[in-house]
C-alpha cells in the first residue's frame, strides 16, 4: 500500500514521535484488516460504487473488484453480504482482537499499549471508512469488543475533522 511508503518518509523525516516501523506490526495489521475488510465489506463495496465514489473512480473500483473477485459487487453483497457473511466477519474480529491485546507492553488502548504505532493507524483507518460509509456495520464491528471502541477513541485526535 503507498501508505507505507508515507509512512516511512514521515519516520526518516520526523523521527519523533515514532510510528514504530522497526517492529514490523504494520504488516500483521495489514494482513487482519484486508482479512476483516474481505469479510465485512461486501455490501460497503456496493455502497462506495454507488453513492460515494465519482467518475471515473468509481468504474475503476468496481472492475477491479470484479476482476479481485470473479463477480459483480451487487453479487458480492449478495453472496457474502449482511448475515450470511457475519461468520466469516466474526472470525476476523477474533484475530484482531488477539492481535490488539498479544503486542501490548500496559494497559493502553493502541496495539503496543500506551504508544502509538502506524499499525494502529492502519486498523483506525478501517475504522473511520467504515463509519462514514456504513454507521451500522461499523457500530456493529466496533462494538464487538471494547479494545475496537477504545483503540478508534484513542485515534480521534487524529483522525477528527475540520469542518
Amino acid at each position: 500500500m503507498d501508505s507505507l511508503n508515507i509512512a516511512e518518509k514521515l519516520e526518516a523525516t520526523y523521527p519523533e514521535p515514532s510510528l514504530r516501523l522497526e517492529t514490523g506490526l504494520h504488516h500483521q495489521a495489514a494482513e487482519l484488516v484486508q482479512e476483516l475488510s474481505y469479510a465485512a465489506l461486501p455490501e460497503a463495496m456496493a455502497i462506495l460504487v454507488k453513492d460515494i465514489l465519482r467518475e471515473p473512480s468509481a468504474s475503476w473500483f468496481a472492475e477491479d473488484r470484479h476482476r479481485r473477485f470473479g463477480i459483480t459487487l451487487d453479487e458480492l453483497a449478495q453472496q457474502k453480504g449482511g448475515e450470511a457473511g457475519w461468520p466469516a466477519v466474526v472470525e476476523a474480529l477474533n484475530k484482531l482482537r488477539t492481535f490488539l491485546t498479544a503486542n501490548k507492553k500496559d494497559e493502553g488502548p493502541f496495539v503496543m499499549g500506551g504508544t502509538p504505532s502506524y499499525a494502529d493507524f492502519y486498523i483506525v483507518a478501517l475504522f473511520e471508512g467504515l463509519e462514514r460509509v456504513k454507521k451500522a456495520l461499523y457500530a456493529k464491528i466496533v462494538g464487538y469488543d471494547h479494545a475496537f471502541s477504545d483503540l478508534h477513541a484513542a485515534c480521534r485526535v487524529w483522525t477528527k475533522r475540520d469542518d
